[in-house]
């Protein structure tokens, strides 16, 4: 599941709290933790608008929902100006996963 963009539960957020990371490196601007069988690390889109793992550390499996697989621009509605579902601002999000 490494690199898939994924859907947490967000009721659940307000009950994760900014828990001691176990830092495994760290060379000045990065910094490595160990992530805890069982959780996962996400990050959003928009990283400089994101609350994330940056913020919250990682996440219990449990809270994933399902996966995302296509997200839409809003600049538009999700209707035609007839009432049909538009499917043209839809785009496929692609695994951008690189395992060095």
């Amino acid at each position: 599941m490494p690199g898939d963009v994924i859907l947490v539960d967000p009721s659940a957020l307000s009950l994760l709290t900014n828990l001691p990371a176990k830092c495994v490196q760290n060379d000045g601007y990065n910094k490595y933790v160990e992530v805890p069988a069982g959780h996962v690390w996400v990050t959003g889109d928009n990283l400089s608008h994101s609350l994330d793992s940056r913020s919250y550390l990682w996440l219990p499996m449990g809270l994933i929902k399902g996966k995302v697989i296509a997200a839409n621009s809003m600049d538009k509605g999700l209707w035609d100006e007839n009432g049909n579902f538009w499917f043209y601002n839809f785009r496929w999000l692609k695994n951008t996963f690189v395992d060095e």
